[in-house]
């Protein structure tokens, strides 16, 4: 307890402990009758913290504070320590000041440890989002976009498509041939999109019953036909703050076309039986395996309708387009398949890949999964026995047959003799104009990453005669 001049005038035994256990007082200092902000200066010297705590004192001696805290540090020989000083007025008529001195270091090296702990949270945080993002970019430029197989010209074509058009509203016309993988690519949109929180609702509308479409896509009210016995949303309405792929749109008949005209210039439709119509914000995806511009010129197709749909057409290729990812789809299939059917299979033969790679797979990705699955079924050994094209059973013991090679080794070789392919293309230009990472839809990183696992080095340059390195990739 300090009177109005600073002095100290009472200590209790918590205080005198203090004082001879702190190397900054001596015996005879800091106890009663001593001055203690005097003593205090001169022990703690031009301490940044001291000089605070002095300053907020004499304000409460002074009365131009009502009260004054501080956490300041006070470290032993041994160990760190930490406490609160709390000032507040003296009740006596002469004036003065409480002073209370309480440890705080369990709390301050609480507090550093979380703050520790968060900063290292936010460091693996910051590290994670960066594996992340570049895994992603690896799965989806190298094996998986949504589970669409494919490292060809025309699939990375239909890749940058499908990223450009997806953070989009704009509608979206997929053509392509049955079985090439057109609802994928809806899927991959969707799930690219802002509305990928939101339902994706299909419709096949080559399956849907002729009687029933309308009632299906906009829904119908209680009694608007026999056995309308509840009121029932359609797929509009389901679909409705989301994404609503319409595969096959070309077998709608001409009357649907036309109502669904007008649910996209106005966003609206009625149920079957409604008087009101209803307002809903649906994204739309068509698809068709037709060629939807000779149904216009020959008045199967509504003319305004199909130019409200290719706002922004992607043709999905077909599989004998882009023969080369014909092997991956292969491994990806045939890892599926034998997981399902309980198989063992991890060797295709050389010829069964060629005669794979040679088909011209008229019914695409989907009768290479069933000519897979069927040959899986029949298959006894670790090596797939593949039909021929594909019904007959391949003899059993053919003349001069091939040994089985592992399937990894099969898709290293088809991976070099593309990359090596892009980089002979591109003069061995890794990064810069016109380089052959970009051409393979590869970061620069991933093709070195790639190149080193496959062996594949820069050959080496003629200078002056001399043969020499040619330089770093």
């Amino acid at each position: 307890i300090l009177d109005g001049d600073g002095k100290i005038i009472a200590v209790n035994e918590g205080w005198s402990k203090f004082k001879h256990e702190n190397g900054g007082f001596s015996h005879q200092r800091a106890g009663v009758g001593a001055n203690y902000l005097d003593d205090c200066r001169q022990a703690n010297g031009q301490d940044a913290a001291a000089t605070r705590a002095l300053a907020g004192v004499a304000a409460v001696l002074d009365g131009s504070r009502e009260s004054f805290t501080m956490e300041y540090p006070c470290h032993g020989k041994s160990e760190q320590r930490w406490f609160w000083l709390i000032a507040t007025p003296a009740r006596a008529a002469t004036g003065g000041a409480v002073i209370v001195h309480v440890p705080a270091t369990e709390r301050v090296l609480a507090r550093q440890e979380l703050e520790r702990t968060i900063q290292e949270v936010a460091r693996m945080k910051r590290q994670l989002e960066v594996e992340h993002a570049y895994l992603r970019e690896e799965i989806k430029v190298s094996h998986n976009f949504e589970e669409i197989i494919g490292e060809s010209a025309p699939m990375r074509s239909m890749f940058e498509a499908v990223a450009l058009v997806a953070e989009t509203e704009a509608t979206v016309l997929l053509l392509g041939e049955t079985g090439t993988g057109k609802e994928l690519a809806a899927r991959a949109i969707h799930s690219r999109s802002q509305r990928k929180d939101h339902a994706l609702i299909k419709v096949d509308c080559a399956t849907l019953p002729s009687g029933l479409v309308e009632s299906e896509l906009f829904g119908h009210m209680k009694g608007a036909f026999t056995g309308a016995h509840e009121s029932r949303p359609g797929r509009f309405e389901m679909a409705d703050g989301g994404t609503i792929f319409l595969d096959e749109i070309g077998e709608l008949s001409a009357e649907l076309q036309a109502k669904l005209l007008r649910v996209l210039q106005d966003g609206e439709i009625q149920r079957l039986g409604a008087r009101e119509t209803k307002h809903v914000d649906v994204r739309v995806i068509a698809a068709t395996n037709r060629d939807i511009k000779r149904e216009v010129e020959e008045g199967r197709f509504r003319a305004d309708l199909y130019y409200r749909l290719n706002v922004f057409p992607i043709e999905i290729p077909p599989l004998r387009h882009r023969r080369e990812d014909i092997p991956l789809l292969t491994a990806y299939v045939l890892s599926k398949c034998a997981h399902r059917i309980g198989r063992r299979i991890d060797v295709v033969t050389p010829s069964a890949q060629q005669a794979l790679n040679a088909y011209d797979w008229p019914g695409n990705v989907r009768e290479l999964q069933n000519v897979i699955e069927r040959a899986v079924i029949i298959s006894t050994g670790s090596a797939l026995t593949l039909t021929s094209v594909f019904g007959e059973t391949a003899p059993a013991h053919p003349v001069h047959r091939p040994e089985p090679r592992s399937l990894k080794l099969d898709l290293d070789e088809v991976e070099r003799q593309n990359i090596l392919g892009a980089l002979e293309a591109c003069d061995w230009k890794i990064k810069g104009a016109a380089n052959a990472a970009n051409r393979l839809g590869l970061s620069p990183s991933t093709l070195r990453s790639r190149m080193k696992r496959l062996g594949i080095q820069k050959p080496y340059a003629q200078r002056g005669g001399e043969t020499s390195p040619a330089g770093p990739l």
